[in-house]
C-alpha cells in the first residue's frame, strides 16, 4: 500500500482550534482560508475580511473572534 506524501499527510491533520480570545498570525489560520494571502489582503482593504491588529512594529495578528466571525459567514462579513 503506498504511503501518503508529506503534503497529503499535512492536509489531513486537524487544524488547531481558533479561540475567540486569542491572537493569530496568518500562518496559524491560513489553512482555513480558501484563497491566497494576497486575496485575503485585498479583502481586508475592501472591508470584506477582518483587519489585523498591530502587535509590534514587525508583528501583526488577527483577533480570534474576528477570524471566527468571518469563517461563520464570509459572504456577509461586516
Amino acid at each position: 500500500m503506498p504511503q501518503p506524501n508529506n503534503s497529503m499527510a499535512a492536509a489531513h491533520k486537524s487544524a488547531p482550534t481558533i479561540h475567540p480570545e486569542g491572537l493569530y498570525r496568518w500562518d496559524e489560520f491560513a489553512d482555513r482560508i480558501p484563497f491566497s494571502r494576497e486575496t485575503w489582503r485585498k479583502r481586508v482593504l475592501a472591508g470584506q475580511a477582518p483587519a489585523a491588529k498591530l502587535v509590534s512594529r514587525a508583528c501583526t495578528a488577527w483577533k480570534g473572534e474576528d477570524i471566527l466571525a468571518w469563517l461563520n459567514n464570509p459572504d456577509s462579513y461586516k
